[in-house]
């Protein structure tokens, strides 16, 4: 399970979407992204991003058998690198500056929602 949860983080560190400024501006650059996906790398694939709502969302699927759920303790972990992560990776510059929220999606390969991370201004601020 830490190999996956590292394999997420990673994800999202690889396939940020940086230099893009604006509600009009994000989304073009989401919908230039999105044509690179899906990306994966064999444990775990991102499918898409969006910006919906105020918010940049990152859609991924556990590509491995997960007969368990994460622990609260693996989710605590993961949420905290992903904090580290927004707010230190200059990808995410734009989005913090105007404090998005930011959503980490997983899924099952069979489309069931396993977790969702939500970080809001106040967590990574």
């Amino acid at each position: 399970m830490k190999k996956i949860l590292f394999c997420l983080v990673a994800l999202v560190v690889a396939f940020t979407a940086p230099g893009c400024s604006g509600g009009s501006k994000y989304k073009e650059r989401v919908e230039e992204l999105n044509k690179e996906l899906p990306k994966g790398n064999g444990n775990i694939r991102l499918d898409k991003m969006s910006v919906e709502d105020n918010a940049f969302k990152c859609y991924y699927t556990i590509l491995v058998d997960m007969s368990q759920p994460p622990t609260e303790e693996e989710m605590s972990g993961a949420k905290m690198v992903l904090v580290e992560t927004v707010k230190r990776d200059d990808s995410f510059k734009v989005f913090r500056d105007d404090k998005l929220d930011f959503y980490f999606v997983y899924s099952k390969k069979d489309g069931s929602k396993i977790w969702e991370v939500k970080l809001t201004s106040e967590d990574y601020l």
